[in-house]
């Protein structure tokens, strides 16, 4: 196995507003890992009702979220078997170092 077979993944928010980016990162001086962004689409459509959502909470918490995602079940179980084969790749490399 080498590395190079763990491709990065997007996985978009079933409201269209923002997707996942997951790609394998090497970090300076530290174990190899993964980097998870929530990335905005911003010409996303999004429905009247996800809009006043997040103008009322604005309004109440003062702070507006961009940070939450909704997946359903298939986008829940692709990114069940990315990180398990990031995790049986990243294995066997150690393995065979």
């Amino acid at each position: 196995m080498k590395k190079q077979e763990i491709r990065d993944l997007y996985v978009q928010c079933d409201c269209g507003a923002e997707h996942i980016f997951i790609t394998p990162q090497d970090f300076d001086n530290l174990d190899e890992g993964l980097y998870m962004a929530i990335l905005a689409n911003e010409y996303a459509k999004v429905s009247f009702w996800n809009r006043f959502r997040h103008i009322w909470y604005i309004l109440i918490h003062g702070v507006p979220y961009t940070d939450q995602v909704c997946l359903d079940y298939n986008k829940v179980k692709q990114l069940e078997k990315y990180l398990s084969n990031y995790i049986t790749v990243t294995d066997f490399m150690k393995k065979t170092k």
